[in-house]
């Protein structure tokens, strides 16, 4: 990381002097190095632990090379641990990056298994915020619900200030809401299933009572003799012979 950085940073500097080789070009033949804008570079790492190292010198043996150490120069970054802020210092934070700072925080402490939404913060960029909740999230239920929550947004009438438990609430009141109407309609599924398996049953109970009828009938026999020339089982026998007596 500190090489990338010390790349941007150069990479900043060398377009600043294009532009003013662009902009004095044929006016002025000493180059105004006055004119350069002083740059500053703020890596966020959002990851749960210490981002290291944060200079050159972490990177090589400095000790090695001793006789070239009054030659090299060192070269810091401004690395911010989001995970490793605390409570307070995110809570002073007024702008929506606090929830995705917060959110990192939970992760690191929890080891990525809980995450307790924050009650008494407003939510301005709803969208944005939860796209980004949704883009670190690593669960996909979590993720799925803020992406549910998003799309419909614009639709959804929202009483006083929007906050993290407001949409947690919504989504569980919408899964609520969900999960009741698939019950419902597997009820009545079931339902229609027993009244299709109870008429079922009673077109067969009353083939087997005529097959019986016609089997007396031929051989001129008893009841029982009829059902056992059928090879009916006992339970059948017991549901026929209502019928025949």
């Amino acid at each position: 990381m500190p090489v990338r950085i010390f790349c941007y940073m150069a990479a900043m500097f060398l377009w600043q002097i294009r532009q003013i080789r662009a902009t004095c070009k044929n006016k002025d033949p000493d180059f105004p190095l006055k004119r350069l804008i002083p740059c500053v570079i703020f890596t966020l790492h959002y990851g749960p632990y210490v981002w290291k190292p944060k200079s050159f010198r972490q990177l090589f043996r400095y000790d090695a090379y001793p006789y070239l150490q009054p030659f090299l120069s060192d070269y810091k970054i401004n690395i911010e641990n989001i995970a490793c802020w605390d409570r307070e210092k995110i809570a002073s934070i007024h702008s929506d990056f606090r929830f995705v700072a917060d959110y990192c925080r939970q992760m690191r402490e929890s080891g990525g298994k809980t995450y307790d939404p924050p009650t008494e913060w407003s939510m301005e960029n709803v969208e944005e915020t939860l796209m980004t909740l949704a883009a670190f999230s690593k669960d996909g239920d979590l993720k799925k619900a803020l992406y549910q929550f998003i799309e419909q947004f614009k639709f959804y009438e929202q009483k006083g200030v929007v906050t993290m438990s407001s949409v947690i609430a919504h989504i569980e009141e919408r899964g609520r809401r969900e999960a009741e109407k698939q019950f419902l309609a597997e009820k009545k599924s079931w339902s229609q299933e027993k009244k299709d398996l109870t008429q079922e049953s009673g077109e067969m109970l009353s083939t087997l009572v005529i097959l019986a009828q016609k089997t007396m009938i031929e051989l001129g026999c008893s009841v029982q003799n009829a059902c056992a020339q059928l090879g009916y089982s006992a339970s059948i026998c017991q549901k026929v012979l209502p019928f025949l007596n």
